[in-house]
């Protein structure tokens, strides 16, 4: 199961980060095959893998494990595309980072699950999904949105304190002071989501580049890209990708996934009949792809796949297994090891 993909502004980002701090990144950066000219070429973009990947050898090469955190210093409105220009017109904050968010897509995707913007106990929750398990390989994508979200409420609203807290799911890190001096608020490692808690009081702040006629007209551009966009996605994926975070449930329920997309249970069973194929199949098919996955490019114990696709034992995901590759997970991983060696 491909795990999706990025715009090369985000590619940018990061040789400006590591120039702001003396060094050079166009070495690295051939070696990934990223040419001037490919960060010139409008709407290109990058595997997310092949993202992370690069993100790792420069910090491993200029010894910036906050790497994601200084690229969300180094962050403008410009990089978000036209989607920047429809969020920093808004009237407020809260109304921005909404759409940045909803508009996410028009800069990357990640084909298991995407970002929120919603409101609990009166307070704005910008939630950043990001792929897991963690390692040394993605943490950096996590620091980065989440940083550059912080980044741009301020430059917007050209206001400070605007968060709460913010929430991470992976454990403490060694540069875990980075953190706190960038955000300038509590900052909860091992969270159940990665996300930026907003005062009430945030989310009214005015945007100092509201303009109503250049919103709509942005709104309205980016509307028109998002529908070509999802049009040409198969209607299947796009259920995949609301199921995929919710795997680790039991049960995944037809009108939960129908309310999410804004459609009843007897629609969102239509369109998957358009496709050929049943909504129960889609989840089973998705698990298959995403225990592949697992299996051959992390080393979490068979128990724990299992346990995060949402099996009730090892012996039932066992069956299951079985009954998708005619093998065992064991012999599965071990022949994919021995096949890239």
């Amino acid at each position: 199961m491909q795990l999706g993909d990025i715009s090369v502004n985000y590619v940018e980002l990061m040789s400006r980060a590591v120039a702001r701090h003396g060094f050079n990144a166009n070495e690295i950066m051939q070696q990934f095959g990223i040419t001037n000219e490919f960060l010139a070429t409008p709407k290109a973009r990058i595997s997310i893998p092949r993202f992370m990947r690069l993100g790792h050898a420069l910090i491993q090469q200029f010894q910036l494990p906050e790497l994601g955190l200084r690229m969300g210093q180094c962050i403008t409105i410009s990089h978000l595309g036209l989607a920047g220009h429809a969020s920093m017109t808004s009237a407020n904050l809260e109304t921005a980072l909404r759409l940045w968010i909803h508009y996410e897509r028009l800069s990357s995707e990640n084909k298991r699950g995407t970002s929120r913007f919603y409101i609990e106990n009166s307070r704005g929750i910008a939630q950043f999904y990001s792929i897991s398990p963690y390692n040394e390989f993605n943490l950096f994508v996590v620091d980065c949105i989440l940083a550059s979200w912080h980044h741009l409420s301020g430059w917007i609203t050209d206001s400070q304190n605007l968060v709460q807290e913010v929430h991470i799911e992976f454990p403490s890190p060694p540069y875990a002071s980075e953190y706190h001096d960038f955000f300038q608020c509590p900052v909860k490692f091992e969270q159940t989501r990665n996300a930026l808690i907003f005062k009430e009081e945030a989310l009214h702040k005015p945007s100092c580049y509201a303009h109503t006629a250049s919103h709509q007209d942005a709104v309205e551009l980016c509307n028109r890209e998002l529908s070509a966009l999802l049009g040409a996605q198969p209607f299947e994926e796009r259920v995949r990708q609301i199921i995929t975070p919710l795997l680790q449930k039991k049960e995944i329920q037809l009108e939960d996934i129908a309310g999410q997309l804004g459609l009843t249970p007897w629609s969102l069973q239509r369109r998957l009949q358009k496709e050929g194929i049943k909504f129960s199949e889609v989840v089973d098919n998705t698990r298959k792809s995403i225990a592949a996955r697992y299996l051959t490019a992390t080393e979490l114990s068979i128990g724990e796949i299992g346990f995060l696709l949402g099996f009730s034992s090892p012996a039932a995901f066992h069956r299951a297994f079985k009954r998708w590759f005619n093998t065992n997970p064991k012999p599965f991983r071990e022949l994919h090891n021995n096949t890239e060696e």
